[in-house]
């Protein structure tokens, strides 16, 4: 009697082993460049230039124990969070300059596996979140951002990922925890970087205008409910973030008497020109603004910094612009699917951008705007992704139960 052998079972790879292996190449890409100029290179005085010397310098005074911000005199647009990891490495490793380059390579490792889990949680589709996981982790502006310059970007793309992430899980549940957690993030991410000043504000509107319109939609809810809920929540938030924020705010206002003083770089707001904003020997306002511009010239620099950080800097920063395309699907698909948290991050990433839109035809450099699209990019591209393949799936299944009759 002849015994039917059992069908062998095909190997089969699991999607996150894609992201391993982009990673690893990442890593390659990087790690090896940067221990070559650092053998070749071992001066921090000719290694370091502009802003990286900048933070270098900085971190330098905490690592021998000097506390007291008075960098902020000479540099007040610079924010402590990263010197004060880089300090850390310093007093580790004795000042190892490929140690301190490490840092950001390592974030931008780590946010891409943090992406990962959270979009796979999201969505519960492991390809959609490899996917666009790799698109982060292979793309050119996190490969510039670590291997040429010691900057602040790529521990702003984490803190964005998680604050991204937990914003959405606040509007699913609501619960205290994901706003604590949220406000938590939003203080490091301005510590981390001047204009994380944006993103906490927008976030703050977020929290109490969805709180509002959770009472007009809902007819269990009282309007003076949701209005009482609105102003506690949000008061909460800036409380926290207030009293963390504080190693930034304290300082500015001994030096200068004002918590948000970033000095010439406030003048983008105002200035009609870089040198002009730059050099400008008293802080700009409004007044001299349109003392030499109609409220028409003011619509036209809106609209043109808007078609540069919109339209213009995300294709061309990514190159190969599939991440910028699968999130712009992502949108659509936001919005005729009627899928309210996705409804509110739109809101959130177009209202934290709206400073950056106005100001960057003064500011000209994309790298800012760009840091402030990536990351919800990557969370829209993810939807798109994940419809896709649920089209797919759903399309290739009547096929697949015409081959088993």
């Amino acid at each position: 009697m002849k015994t039917l052998a059992k069908p062998s079972r095909s190997l089969r790879v699991r999607p996150v082993w894609f992201l391993v292996l982009a990673t690893v190449i990442y890593f390659c890409s990087t790690l090896i460049p940067i221990a070559i100029q650092t053998v070749r290179d071992s001066d921090w005085q000719s290694y370091f230039v502009k802003d990286s010397m900048h933070y270098y310098v900085i971190a330098q005074q905490f690592a021998a124990g000097n506390f007291s911000m008075d960098y902020l005199e000479g540099w007040p647009y610079r924010q402590p969070l990263l010197p004060a990891c880089i300090a850390t490495i310093l007093k580790l490793t004795a000042g190892n300059l490929f140690a301190v380059r490490l840092f950001n390579v390592l974030v931008i490792g780590a946010t891409g596996f943090l992406i990962y889990w959270i979009i796979r949680r999201l969505h519960r589709d492991e390809i959609a979140a490899v996917a666009v996981s790799i698109l982060f982790v292979l793309s050119p502006f996190a490969y510039d951002h670590t291997i040429h310059w010691l900057v602040t970007e790529p521990l702003h793309l984490g803190l964005m990922v998680c604050a991204i992430g937990l914003l959405l899980a606040y509007l699913s549940k609501r619960t205290l925890a994901s706003l604590v957690l949220l406000t938590i993030v939003l203080a490091l991410d301005y510590l981390d970087r001047t204009n994380g000043l944006f993103l906490s504000a927008s976030a703050f509107v977020i929290i109490g205008a969805s709180e509002l319109f959770r009472g007009w939609r809902n007819p269990e809810v009282s309007m003076h409910s949701a209005a009482a809920s609105a102003v506690v929540r949000t008061f909460l938030a800036i409380i926290i973030w207030a009293v963390l924020t504080l190693p930034s705010s304290w300082p500015r206002w001994v030096y200068f008497h004002d918590p948000i003083y970033f000095g010439s770089i406030q003048n983008f707001v105002w200035g009609s020109g870089y040198l002009q904003a730059l050099d400008s020997p008293k802080q700009l306002t409004a007044a001299d603004y349109f003392q030499s511009h109609t409220i028409f010239d003011a619509i036209g620099r809106f609209l043109l910094g808007s078609w540069k950080v919109f339209v213009i800097y995300p294709p061309w920063k990514e190159i190969v612009p599939i991440l910028y395309l699968a999130s712009l699907g992502g949108i659509i698909i936001s919005w005729r699917e009627r899928l309210p948290e996705h409804r509110w991050l739109l809101a959130f990433y177009l209202l934290q951008m709206l400073p950056l839109a106005w100001t960057q035809p003064v500011n000209t450099t994309p790298r800012i705007p760009y840091a402030a699209t990536q990351p919800f990019e990557l969370f829209f591209a993810a939807l798109c992704f994940h419809h896709l393949l649920l089209w797919y799936r759903q399309r290739s299944r009547p096929s697949q139960l015409v081959a088993t009759v």
